[in-house]
């Protein structure tokens, strides 16, 4: 005879059956989805999290979002991943279909159907009241990593494009600048602020003064020679 296995329950655990139960998965679960339906579309808003370390974390990313959050109804957390990722692939065919009657040839040298294609997408996030800047920084930065390639335009973003942060200024400061930039702390009060037509030296090694290093072997033969 086979035994039966002993299951060790916690003393705070509930047991629910019936109606009561059916209720509180369909609350659990609708409450996931409130929180997440607000992260869709095109009127999406962000959301402030507190993670594991006591961080903050702003994002309106629903995938983000329920990795952060700590759920503990046993069907709210079985549902949650599923749901959102059924749902993705039931209104993906849907997309399609109505992408298809909708859309129009993309057209690379027209400036204005390209902003208006980056703004689509700057629109949801916390930059948009300055999105016809970030738009234009966005393009104009993509239009110098382009280059041509055994007749093909390619764009390597990650090798020919680089972000840097400088503190101070405001937001309208941005800029894109078409060539190299080096990030140079001011040491000196007399350094000159603006350089025009300069020569450039690139160097592997550093520019700075050692003292030489001699080494003299001396030999005494003779006791009365050392003094």
């Amino acid at each position: 005879m086979g035994h039966h296995p002993v299951l060790v329950l916690s003393q705070n655990i509930k047991r629910e059956s019936g109606r009561k139960f059916q209720s509180g998965n369909i609350n659990a679960s609708k409450t996931i989805a409130d929180i997440i339906q607000t992260c869709l579309g095109p009127k999406s808003v962000i959301k402030m999290l507190l993670d594991t370390m006591r961080g903050i974390v702003m994002t309106n990313d629903d995938n983000a979002i329920l990795q952060e959050i700590q759920v503990q109804h046993p069907a709210a957390k079985c549902t949650q991943w599923w749901l959102v990722i059924s749902v993705y692939r039931k209104a993906l065919n849907d997309m399609i279909n109505t992408l298809k009657k909708i859309s129009t040839p993309d057209d690379t040298n027209n400036r204005d159907m390209m902003l208006n294609s980056i703004n689509s997408s700057i629109i949801t996030k916390a930059i948009s009241p300055w999105s016809p800047l970030a738009c234009s920084i966005a393009l104009n930065a993509v239009k110098t990593a382009q280059f041509e390639e055994n007749s093909q335009k390619e764009i390597d973003i990650k090798k020919y494009a680089k972000v840097e942060k400088i503190p101070g200024g405001i937001i309208e400061d941005w800029c894109v600048l078409c060539g190299v930039m080096i990030n140079k702390d001011v040491t000196h009060s007399q350094m000159q602020r603006y350089i025009k037509n300069t020569r450039v030296v690139l160097l592997d090694s550093s520019l700075e003064y050692k003292k030489g290093e001699s080494q003299t072997d001396i030999e005494i033969m003779r006791e009365e020679d050392f003094t």
